[in-house]
């Protein structure tokens, strides 16, 4: 069997969402609502909104001069416009006002007797555990019809269990995580962005078919988003669209039997030392390109620690 040829080039691909400040996500995601709230029964819909304005992980030491408060950094204090953003979409949903969601002057939604209240915003920090303990809070001071999420998968997975148990629909704008679509799990889950599975797949067509290569590697984040997209690529480029095990996602894919041969290289989100340990591993395989899955800060320290 003839085989492709292997690039001779070193490149690293980056890839990072778009940052949530857009206020088209939360826009969509209350687009979204008149299909939520037609299971709740009262004529006023509480509604609470969870985003991610600081983050625990970072230290004082990575955190611009002036952004760390209270513990933590304000990495990400311009998403707080979205809050904003939700005031405004909710007085234009109880107004059923067209002129910035068209979908708000539908007939049906026109027709809904329901209303929105803001049950109120809470800073997720960038931590799963931190959400849980929000969500913990808003369930102890009021009642929670809906709640719409702008943070990612790490977050959105450790409500979602909690809130289908309680039949509470969650809409997020930003969970990419292809294990959030598992219906058993997570039945009230709803999200506004398509999962990472739909992108994996087409990574792997590009990688194979447009680039010829041979092999490839992914560096990302040890987290339920990083995960999920490290698993998602073996499954499209190794495995052939099936889900490939736990033995199996974490040992090395280099065997003759396979045509294409992708390894993982995870590191833990902020830390430097982990990093710089993902990047040598890579170095270490002899892999000519890399898709790196991160967020944040983590992105320009892999593309740096790879230069370096």
């Amino acid at each position: 069997m003839t085989r492709r040829k292997r690039t001779t080039s070193t490149t690293l691909h980056l890839t990072a969402l778009t940052p949530l400040s857009r206020l088209c996500f939360c826009l969509f995601s209350f687009a979204s609502l008149a299909a939520a709230s037609a299971a709740v029964l009262q004529q006023h819909i509480n509604l609470a909104l969870f985003q991610d304005i600081s983050d625990i992980s970072i230290s004082e030491g990575s955190c611009e001069t002036g952004q760390f408060k209270a513990g933590r950094c304000f990495y990400f204090i311009d998403r707080a416009a979205v809050a904003v953003a939700a005031l405004r979409a909710i007085e234009d949903f109880n107004n059923r006002d067209n002129r910035i969601i068209s979908r708000f002057g539908d007939p049906d939604v026109v027709a809904c007797q329901k209303n929105v209240s803001f049950a109120g915003f809470w800073d997720t920090k960038g931590s799963g555990i931190e959400a849980l303990r929000n969500l913990l809070s808003v369930l102890n001071q009021t009642r929670l019809d809906v709640l719409i999420s702008s943070t990612g998968s790490d977050r959105a997975t450790a409500i979602a269990p909690p809130l289908g148990l309680l039949s509470i629909p969650t809409i997020a704008a930003a969970a990419t995580s292809p294990a959030l679509s598992n219906v058993d799990r997570f039945p009230t889950f709803m999200r506004t962005i398509p999962s990472d599975d739909g992108v994996a797949k087409a990574i792997c067509n590009f990688w194979g078919n447009n680039l010829e290569l041979l092999d490839a590697a992914v560096i990302y984040v040890a987290d339920p988003f990083g995960d999920g997209y490290a698993q998602a690529v073996l499954k499209h480029c190794v495995f052939g669209g099936t889900v490939p095990t736990p033995q199996q996602l974490y040992a090395s894919t280099d065997t003759s039997a396979q045509s294409f041969r992708v390894e993982i290289f995870g590191f833990e989100q902020s830390s430097a030392v982990s990093i710089e340990s993902a990047v040598a591993r890579f170095g270490a395989s002899k892999i000519n390109i890399a898709l790196v899955v991160a967020l944040g800060r983590d992105n320009p320290a892999v593309l740096q620690e790879a230069y370096n």
